[in-house]
């Protein structure tokens, strides 16, 4: 008997899920676990309930960086967009592989990463313990030429808030800085950068989030694309971490 589940939904910090032979219900999976995974599957009552093993899954940490010397950054969220949250994993048989078939379905996952701040020339890893884990898949990098609402390449939303220091040997100090990217009201705004992916199983990877002044995000606001604070540029890489051992 072939065994498989479907993964239709990701829930942010469940537990568990637990998926009966009836699998056309919702199933919440969790997009966010930074501790083993503890998907399970029951194939019927006769059967005992199959973990889905972790290296089924391909693990990510955020790296926020701040190359600038008179910037202070602020951000509150993520949004990936253009990526694939469900689909259905093959069990392995005696005669192949476990593996995944992801639906067509392209949707965006809100990744909150709380405050987090960066002071000129300072980094920070998400989540510090553990990582987030995602279904094994690839796309390509939204080309910035369109409206990204209008693709199916993949891109972040970054909601942040970027601030000139006066007096960099004082350092950031709140409420004296000017905001050079936000709101009207002070608050947090989007921005977008463009962001390939090749997500493999039982490995980790590292996207790199920059501020500096080699490449270019993008206020989306508009009828089109603009550069913002040119020539102040986020740089988004990503790179194989290593093989996450079984």
């Amino acid at each position: 008997m072939k065994k498989n589940l479907i993964l239709l939904s990701f829930c942010a910090l469940m537990n568990s899920c637990v998926i009966d032979e009836v699998i056309s219900e919702t199933a919440p999976i969790s997009a966010l676990k930074t501790k083993a995974l503890t998907y399970q599957y029951n194939a019927n009552e006769d059967t005992e309930k199959q973990e889905i093993p972790e290296e089924a899954f391909s693990h990510v940490k955020l790296n926020f960086r701040n190359e600038m010397s008179s910037l202070h950054l602020i951000v509150e969220s993520i949004q990936m967009c253009n990526i694939h949250l469900s689909g259905t994993y093959h069990f392995p048989t005696e005669f192949s592989k476990g593996y995944w078939e992801t639906d067509t379905t392209q949707t965006s996952l809100t990744i909150e990463t709380g405050t987090i701040e960066l002071a000129p020339h300072q980094e920070l890893l998400f989540p510090q313990e553990g990582t987030l884990s995602f279904i094994p898949q690839s796309n390509r990098a939204w080309n910035p030429v369109i409206l990204p609402q209008h693709c199916t390449q993949t891109y972040l939303l970054v909601n942040c808030k970027i601030y000139q220091i006066h007096d960099t040997e004082k350092g950031y100090q709140e409420g004296q800085e000017a905001l050079i990217w936000g709101d009207e009201k002070g608050n947090c705004a989007e921005l977008a950068i463009p962001l390939s992916i090749h997500f493999l199983s039982n490995q980790e990877h590292s996207i790199t989030i920059e501020l500096s002044t080699d490449c270019t995000w993008y206020n989306i606001n508009g009828s089109q694309p603009v550069p913002a604070l040119v020539p102040i540029t986020f740089n988004v890489s990503v790179d194989d971490w290593e093989e996450v051992s079984s």
